[in-house]
């Protein structure tokens, strides 16, 4: 932290506190006037490392899961495939996975931003569901409706999950 330069006009040093830190300062020669001018800011310091970004997160699986599919988290703190058919199967949605994995395993999901795969075929513009087994899907599921996003192109969706529709 750099301390701040602090000049007095006048010759009797004395110290004060100026925003809780205590400063010797050269007193003004009339009684209980102080003048102080503050310094400039010196030069900034390093940056710091960056932080991990909020979209993507990870998570343990309670089941095997394929990659690309929604996910809410069970009431064990574990991931599962998101189910459309019942307003429990798709609360909370937490995202969709990145890859594949075995019970256990921990997996990377993402919970907002786009997202790109060849395997995709979307209508451009129509909006993304979470459809039966989690699937992305542009296509209105049965039960509850769950939006995930929208779609960008043919094969790119804007992953943002919205609260489902009963």
């Amino acid at each position: 932290m750099v301390r701040p330069l602090v000049t007095v006009r006048a010759v009797p040093r004395i110290s004060v506190c100026v925003r809780g830190a205590s400063l010797p300062v050269v007193a003004a020669p009339s009684p209980g006037v102080v003048v102080i001018e503050m310094g400039v800011q010196g030069r900034p310091g390093e940056a710091g490392p960056p932080g991990p970004s909020s979209n993507r997160l990870t998570g343990v699986l309670g089941v095997a899961t394929s990659a690309l599919r929604c996910v809410r988290i069970g009431p064990d703190g574990m991931f599962y495939p998101a189910d459309p058919s019942l307003l429990a199967g798709v609360t909370p949605m937490a995202g969709v996975t990145l890859q594949a994995g075995a019970i256990g395993a921990t997996v990377e999901f993402q919970r907002f931003g786009a997202l790109e795969d060849a395997g995709f075929a979307f209508a451009q513009g129509s909006p993304v569901y979470c459809g039966a087994g989690g699937v992305l899907t542009t296509i209105v599921p049965a039960g509850v409706l769950a939006p995930m996003g929208w779609a960008l192109t043919a094969t790119k969706a804007y992953i943002r999950i919205d609260p489902p529709i009963l």
